[in-house]
């Protein structure tokens, strides 16, 4: 059976089957598949972009089926869900870690994708670009900038060029069900 991914963000569409072919079409994410709802209607598609950092899952629903009752009782999610043409995709950015953005930025101009942002050094040592998908989701494609010296207070660069925090884990947090996170213990060299 296969694992499912620690997070995979649910885009709502007006168009889930046109979302799904831009992904796949365009941005050259791998297609996972579309489920038909009772009426026939893609109700369900999801994509995968493979990254160095693991799967970057996105997963596609249409905005009629929150308030439809299609997804059965969704209760006051559902009534107060105000998803339109003119509100999806406010506010929302999904982030993905490629390899080469520039390369990336070619392969996905050369197959019409609506670019927002051309390939640009960040301040923070990353290089990104932004495309826009349909409903009005930005979508960030980023790759650390080779040899770049982190400022002061950002953090360090881990081994694939992502920053990471300095603060230590100061509070074990228990949920039930999952797997307390844990202290880095500092290794002792023997000598």
């Amino acid at each position: 059976m296969p694992t499912r991914p620690p997070i995979a963000p649910s885009v709502v569409c007006t168009d889930v089957d046109k979302t799904y072919e831009y992904f796949t079409e365009v941005l050259g994410f791998a297609g996972t598949g579309k489920w038909a709802g009772p009426d026939g209607s893609t109700m369900h598609a999801m994509v995968v972009m493979p990254t160095k950092f693991g799967d970057a899952h996105v997963m596609f629903g249409p905005a009629a089926a929150l308030t439809s009752g299609a997804f059965g009782d969704a209760g006051a999610f559902g009534e107060n869900v105000k998803n339109s043409p003119e509100t999806l995709g406010n506010g929302v950015v999904l982030w993905f870690n490629v390899p080469d953005v520039d390369k990336y930025h070619a392969f996905v101009k050369t197959k019409g994708a609506t670019i927002d942002e051309a390939p640009k050094d960040q301040f923070w040592g990353d290089r990104t670009m932004s495309v826009l998908a349909p409903d009005g989701y930005y979508l960030t494609f980023s790759s650390p900038i080779k040899g770049f010296a982190t400022p002061p207070g950002m953090g360090e660069r881990d081994s694939v060029g992502a920053t990471q925090a300095k603060a230590p884990l100061t509070k074990k947090i228990k949920i039930p069900g999952l797997p307390a996170a844990k202290k880095k213990a500092a290794s002792k060299k023997k000598r």
